[in-house]
């Protein structure tokens, strides 16, 4: 069994010892230089839509956004069985 004072000298080295694990990796591994960057300015976005490419966007294509109901199929035999 650990006595108290062998606890004490334990927590004490746990202590030091994250302590200068600390420092020594900020000053290995923290750089401001390499902490900055630039970033290019976007636009915002907005809900407005161009239109470009007149061959997809018509008024005779297809409605994509409108229900497709396929029915009055009463064959019981499918596939000419």
């Amino acid at each position: 069994m650990l006595k108290s004072k062998d606890i004490a000298t334990l927590i004490l080295l746990v202590g030091v010892s994250a302590m200068v694990s600390f420092f020594t990796s900020k000053l290995l591994f923290s750089n401001t230089k390499t902490l900055t960057t630039k970033v290019e300015v976007v636009s915002p976005v907005s809900s407005e839509f161009n239109y470009e490419n007149k061959a997809y966007f018509t008024a005779d294509k297809l409605n994509p956004t409108k229900d497709i109901t396929v029915s009055g199929n009463n064959n019981t035999k499918p596939l000419g069985q």
